[in-house]
């Protein structure tokens, strides 16, 4: 649409004024949920006995994780090799690695451990409002059903739909499951 996501240094803000197709700016603020606790997931939601007993483990799903990043830590070769994720189809990694934690990463390390057998893809949720509702169509385009994130924008209207849950009504409207962190 109308709106765009981007990163400008401190000291050309002032020239961004100067743009005459800018109507409007404001800083991208976004807050992530996450613990420093070793996930017992596996076992609280009872997955493990679902397995057993069903014969489930997630294959033929795609799940769809947005967070910060996956791999600004280097760590998603060794995850694989270990047995800690399958490969990850990275649609989008976040622009600079400089802060990032790899909440992406450490959320797919959950999904593996509940549906082992799901395809496992990855968004970056912090480039900006408009890459974030991007990414929620671009994960449900590369197949996702099923797609979760941390992230909530404080820029998000209170009154109405923006662009982020435009994004997230297409993709339930299509037949997919969005699933927030309850900031």
């Amino acid at each position: 649409g109308r709106i765009v996501s981007g990163q400008l240094p401190v000291s050309v803000i002032p020239a961004a004024a100067r743009l005459t197709s800018l109507r409007f700016a404001r800083s991208a603020v976004a807050v992530t949920s996450a613990g420093a606790v070793t996930t017992q997931g596996d076992i609280a939601m009872r997955s493990d006995i679902a397995r057993a007993d069903l014969g489930v483990n997630g294959a033929g799903i795609t799940v769809g994780v947005l967070s910060n990043s996956f791999n600004c830590l280097d760590g998603a070769a060794n995850d694989i090799t270990n047995g800690d994720l399958p490969p990850v189809t990275v649609i989008q990694e976040i622009s600079s690695c400089t802060t990032s934690t790899d909440e992406g990463r450490a959320m797919l390390q959950i999904v593996h451990d509940v549906a082992p057998g799901a395809t496992l893809a990855f968004a970056s949720a912090l480039n900006g409002i408009a890459s974030y509702a991007t990414n929620i169509q671009s994960l449900a385009a590369a197949g996702a059903k099923v797609i979760a994130d941390d992230v909530l924008y404080l820029a998000e209207p209170m009154f109405q739909d923006g662009i982020v849950a435009q994004a997230i009504n297409q993709v339930v409207g299509g037949g997919g499951a969005f699933f927030s962190a309850a900031g």
